[in-house]
């Protein structure tokens, strides 16, 4: 179940919180009683190796530039 980051207007509250990706429901503020907006600045970006034995010709490019 993926974990989501929620925040509130009023600054006062911040909720992590797992929840199923089809649940629709709102979340509160505890302290002004409005719905808390979802957070996307946590998203982590994929793992990169890096040391010896890990090259940067092994990962994927992105695009093929010409």
């Amino acid at each position: 179940m993926p974990k989501y980051d929620y925040y509130c207007e009023c600054g006062k509250e911040i909720k992590d919180i797992e929840r199923p990706m089809n649940e629709e429901t709102a979340v509160i503020c505890l302290f002004c009683n409005k719905e808390m907006k979802k957070s996307f600045s946590n998203i982590k970006p994929a793992a990169i190796f890096k040391g010896s034995g890990f090259y940067q010709t092994d990962y994927k490019n992105k695009g093929v530039k010409k």
